[in-house]
């Protein structure tokens, strides 16, 4: 795929990211921000599975990896998180089906990737899979950090992460950029989701959750990346929840990273009540709130550029931004759905931050996209 860099929100440093290959270079050491949205067409029904590769190296445990099943007219694949990157490594975006069927990658696909300045935080690789016998908010466990080949950007700063527990611990108060994206198998039957809950409690309106109703029996994928406010001690893990499904498996290729950022301007926030969508065109999703307790008590705003009334975040200065949005759609009629970050309000011009599905009415649908964009103050 030849990339380009979109004419609203798009940013492209020289000499990092070769367009024509695809390829993003590390051009220091350090601890990077990845995401890609990638919109498939045309599958006839097959699996298909996405990565985001180091050195043109394809692993399924690197834990930047989805895959789908049962792809038709056209989904999205969604990964999001971070990787510790060499001088001169770099990464890319692949794609792999087990079925010799013509496959298109739409032009409405996006890549992201930005260097992160962070002394504490880790990006894991589930170690092995995880079988759920039981309904309800089952607590992913058994993360690795350590890996070589296409999992050499596996990483660990600092001592936050209890591998075993699945439990990163903030050493010190801040706001941390987490993402997650688990490969579900064998789970077919009623609502599953999948969230990042704050100290152990799986609150599904703290602005960092993601759903979906009868996913497809053989592979589903969910994927979740935002922001959290983290008070030293509290900490953050991943948790799967099934509404009647008592036998599934978490796969082993599976990710959750968690790094803290230094910033001054920025929120993390939950949609405050139902919105009702009436209309077949585009829809602003408005009225969020930037406060809560328990589970929620992540939530927060830095300085004043968020409005929760409109839900529109207008940048004070000119610089390069990291957003992301969990939208969960309840009785979906059946047909195409689209969600995107825009920027100004234009839907009409690509962003770079756009999922799309199609699916059958199943109850609920989750919709979720994230990536880096450049805003000019006001």
């Amino acid at each position: 795929q030849v990339w380009a860099a979109d004419p609203i929100g798009g940013v492209a440093v020289p000499r990092a990211f070769d367009f024509a290959n695809g390829r993003y270079t590390a051009l220091q050491t350090a601890t990077y921000f990845v995401s890609v949205q990638m919109v498939i067409m045309d599958a006839g029904g097959s699996a298909v599975v996405a990565g985001l590769n180091i050195n043109a190296m394809p692993s399924q445990d690197n834990g930047l990896h989805v895959v789908t099943g049962s792809v038709d007219n056209f989904s999205t694949l969604r990964i999001s998180g971070t990787v510790l990157l060499q001088q001169d490594e770099f990464v890319s975006v692949w794609l792999y089906t087990s079925q010799d069927v013509s496959i298109t990658v739409s032009d409405e696909s996006s890549f992201s990737c930005a260097l992160l300045e962070t002394s504490s935080g880790f990006g894991a690789d589930l170690s092995a899979s995880q079988a759920v016998t039981t309904v309800g908010w089952t607590e992913v466990v058994g993360w690795e950090t350590t890996g070589s080949g296409g999992r050499s950007g596996l990483f660990e700063l600092g001592s936050g992460l209890d591998v075993a527990t699945g439990r990163f611990t903030a050493t010190v108060s801040g706001v941390y950029l987490v993402s997650s994206q688990l490969r579900i198998d064998g789970a077919d039957t009623g609502t599953f989701r999948m969230l990042i809950g704050l100290d152990g409690i799986p609150d599904y309106d703290n602005g960092l959750h993601i759903a979906q109703g009868n996913p497809p029996s053989d592979y589903a994928d969910f994927s979740v990346s935002g922001l959290v406010e983290l008070q030293r001690n509290s900490f953050v893990s991943v948790w799967i929840y099934s509404q009647d499904d008592v036998r599934f498996t978490v796969s082993s290729q599976s990710g959750f990273s968690c790094v803290q950022l230094e910033t001054a301007s920025g929120f993390g926030a939950d949609l405050a009540s139902n919105q009702a969508v009436v209309s077949s065109v585009w829809t602003e999703v408005v009225h969020w709130e930037t406060a809560g307790a328990g589970g929620r008590a992540g939530l927060f705003a830095l300085g004043v550029g968020f409005d929760a009334s409109t839900g529109r975040f207008t940048a004070r200065a000119d610089a390069v931004f990291i957003a992301s949005a969990q939208v969960v759609l309840e009785h979906p009629s059946g047909g195409a759905f689209a969600m995107m970050v825009a920027v100004d309000g234009n839907t009409d011009v690509y962003s770079g931050m756009r999922t799309v599905s199609e699916r059958a009415s199943s109850g609920i649908l989750g919709l979720s996209a994230s990536g880096v964009v450049q805003l000019q103050a006001g």
